[in-house]
């Protein structure tokens, strides 16, 4: 079955992201023993050369103070729901504290929003995630959590080496 070109929405191509889906799925395999059943991962071209990572909650969102974050009502907007309410973490420090992803990223050189260091975008362009980070994330009850990641391209994984590199420390992040 061949899959049309899209006629509206983000139209541009995603330049060498099946390559680093293919070297991240390696590296979890390689790291865990087990084959990877969802990552949803893009490129982007924005002027930040940063990782984006979305659960569904938008740039408003992720620039509320914590003591509003760690309202339960803002984990069930997102696409981690399920993570949130078994991690034992405020829904804070999952989006944007040392352990979450954004600072598990940061730990091996990649800055990523939200982060410590980036608790939110700003008025930067980011992508909170779409289509399949909400059809398949815990948001509506379901029982996964998924996310969105958005690489930036060329600066953080335009080559062989820098997508093995990232592969690498995507693989490694949430058991660092």
């Amino acid at each position: 079955m061949e899959i049309s070109n899209r006629s509206s929405g983000t139209t541009v191509a995603d330049i060498a992201t099946e390559d680093l889906a293919r070297a991240v799925a390696a590296a979890l395999q390689t790291r865990t023993g087990r084959e990877p059943s969802f990552v949803d991962l893009h490129g982007h071209g924005h002027a930040k050369a940063r990782v984006q990572i979305g659960y569904l909650l938008g740039s408003a969102d992720l620039g509320r103070p914590d003591v509003e974050l760690d309202d339960p009502a803002s984990a069930r907007q997102s696409s981690i729901r399920v993570l949130a309410a078994e991690s034992g973490l405020r829904f804070s420090a999952l989006l944007r504290g040392p352990v979450s992803l954004g600072g598990l990223l940061e730990r091996t050189g990649y800055p990523a929003v939200p982060s410590p260091a980036a608790s939110d975008p700003g008025t930067d362009p980011y992508v909170e995630g779409g289509h399949i980070t909400r059809r398949h994330g815990s948001i509506d009850g379901r029982q996964m959590s998924a996310v969105q990641i958005e690489m930036a391209y060329p600066e953080l994984c335009g080559s062989p080496t820098a997508r093995a590199r990232c592969a690498d420390a995507l693989a490694e992040a949430p058991f660092t």
